[in-house]
């Protein structure tokens, strides 16, 4: 498999996640991807590895009723990949929208290393109070 430029590596993941193509992210992430989410919310944490953070992103759908992701911009280079997207999120009568950041490292027509952060992380976070 040839390897992808940074920009059509980070469109052909968008679409596998978006998709929930599992076998297209095998191909597009190295065996040992690592996904970061940072805050301080249900999502949060580090997964190693392509089968922990496909199960990561299934809890993630698990967890709202109500998921759309819209993508922003993509801007590439080289050895990095960053995403700005807009997030609508919701559980019950509580939704928010928040827009989000990832960054990953591109090695060798794959990703390596991804990091999400939600831009207004208190709003995500409130999706979850239950007060």
């Amino acid at each position: 498999m040839p390897h992808l430029s940074a920009k059509e590596l980070a469109r052909q993941a968008w679409k596998a996640v978006s998709e929930g193509d599992a076998a297209a992210l095998h191909h597009l992430w190295t065996e040992d991807v690592v996904w970061q989410a940072i805050g301080n919310h249900p999502w949060a944490g580090r997964f190693e590895g392509v089968e922990a953070v496909l199960e990561h992103i299934a809890q993630i759908g698990d967890s709202v009723e109500r998921f759309d992701a819209r993508l922003d911009e993509i801007f590439a280079s080289d050895t990095r990949i960053v995403y700005f997207y807009h997030l609508t999120a919701g559980r019950g009568a509580r939704v928010v929208d928040v827009d989000y950041i990832m960054a990953a490292l591109h090695r060798e027509g794959r990703m390596s290393h991804i990091w999400l952060a939600a831009l207004d992380p208190e709003l995500l976070e409130s999706l979850w109070n239950t007060a």
